[in-house]
């Protein structure tokens, strides 16, 4: 799966990978978005915010095998 950022990709991974452990920030507040069939969750579940306008890197680096968040 690849997660792009006005059309850049900012993170990719294999799908249970990427939805387990997401970590480039933008792709963290996407995720915290989704929503769940449970009113109690979705009541008390915090959405992350995140600024469109912060600057993107320029490099990826892999952080496990098939991993990849531009730095």
């Amino acid at each position: 799966v690849g997660v792009m950022l006005h059309g850049k990709l900012v993170e990719m991974a294999p799908t249970k990978e990427l939805f387990a452990n997401p970590l480039h920030p933008y792709t963290k507040a996407l995720l915290s978005a989704i929503h769940v069939p449970d009113p109690v969750y979705e009541r008390n579940k915090t959405i992350i915010e995140y600024d469109t306008k912060s600057p993107l890197g320029t490099a990826f680096e892999e952080t496990s095998d098939g991993h990849w968040i531009l730095h």
